[in-house]
C-alpha cells in the first residue's frame, strides 16, 4: 500500500463487509469465502436497497479509492443483429453445433463447389469423407477458419446432441459459452458475434441464454481483457426482439449497467 490509512476507512470497509456476510443468502451458501460471496451476488440482500451485484461493484470501487488497489472497469457494447452469425463481420465467430457436425451455411457450401469438377472425383472425396467421419462429444470446442465465415476465427461451440431429449441443457451451454469466448480471448478478439446458444431451436427460452450470458461475462471479466463489442445473431425479427427485451432487462439490475451499453 502506498500511504497509510485511518482506522475509519478500515472500520468503514469491515462494517460494509460485515453486512453483506451476515446476510443468510451468504451465510448458509456452501463452499469457501470468494465461492459464497458469489453465490450471494445472484440476491437482493436484506435491506440493501440494489442488488448483490450492483453493491459489491460499488464496494470494488470504494475499496480501490480507499486502498488505492487498481479496479478494472471495462466498457462492453452489445449489440442484437438479424443475421446468420457467418455472414457478420466480426473478429470472432461463435456458432452452435451439433455433435454430427449437421448445422451450417449449406447455401454457402454449395455456391463454393467448382461446377467444372469431376462428379465422379467429387463422389469419390464425400465417400471418403462420410467413412471417416467421427461424430463430435457434446461440448467440444471446435476452431477453424472457414471461407464462408466472415471472422476469420469460427468457433464452434457442440452443444447440441440431435439424438437426445433434450437436445442440450444449460449446464452444457454454460460450459460451452465459457470455453468459446476463452478461445476468442487466446485470439485477443475485440469483436464477437454470437449465436443464441441454446435459444436456437427454442430449448432455452431468450432470458435464460441472457442470464447465461451475463453470469458467464461476470465471471469471465478478469480473462476477457479484449472484448469491446459482443454481438448477437438472430434467426428473425421475432428472436431479436425477445434477447434484446431480456437483454435490457439484465442489464436494469446488472453491475455491468455502469459499464455497458446496449444497441
Amino acid at each position: 500500500m502506498s500511504r497509510n490509512h485511518s482506522p475509519e476507512d478500515i472500520q468503514d470497509l469491515s462494517d460494509f463487509l460485515q453486512k453483506i456476510v451476515a446476510a443468510p443468502e451468504f451465510y448458509f451458501a456452501e463452499g469457501d469465502f470468494l465461492s459464497r460471496l458469489e453465490h450471494a451476488c445472484y440476491y437482493q440482500l436484506g435491506n440493501f436497497q440494489y442488488p448483490a451485484k450492483l453493491l459489491l461493484h460499488h464496494f470494488f470501487k470504494m475499496l480501490a479509492e480507499k486502498f488505492e488497489v487498481a479496479v478494472v472497469v471495462q466498457d462492453l457494447q452489445l449489440k442484437v443483429v438479424k443475421s446468420p452469425v457467418y455472414c457478420i463481420a466480426a473478429e470472432a465467430a461463435i456458432m452452435a453445433q451439433d455433435t454430427n457436425h449437421v448445422i451450417g451455411p449449406v447455401d454457402e457450401l454449395l455456391a463454393g463447389m467448382d461446377d467444372t469438377q469431376d462428379v465422379a472425383q467429387e463422389y469419390e472425396k464425400t465417400l471418403h469423407m462420410l467413412e471417416n467421419f467421427q461424430p463430435h462429444h457434446q461440448g467440444e470446442i471446435l476452431v477453424s477458419s472457414p471461407a464462408w465465415c466472415k471472422a476469420p476465427y469460427l468457433v464452434e461451440a457442440v452443444i447440441y446432441q440431435f439424438e437426445t431429449k433434450p437436445i442440450t441443457d444449460e449446464k452444457t451451454v454454460r460450459a460451452a459459452m465459457a470455453e468459446s469466448l476463452r478461445q476468442c480471448e487466446n485470439r485477443q478478439s475485440k469483436t464477437i458475434v454470437m449465436d443464441p446458444l441454446g435459444n436456437e431451436y427454442n430449448v432455452l427460452p431468450p432470458s435464460v441464454f441472457v442470464h447465461i450470458l451475463h453470469d458467464t461475462l461476470f465471471l469471465m471479466a478478469g480473462e476477457l481483457h479484449h472484448l469491446k463489442e459482443l454481438v448477437i445473431a438472430a434467426a428473425n425479427q421475432q428472436q431479436a426482439a425477445a434477447l434484446r427485451k431480456a437483454i435490457a432487462g439484465v442489464l436494469n439490475i446488472s453491475s455491468f449497467h455502469n459499464g455497458s451499453s446496449f444497441v
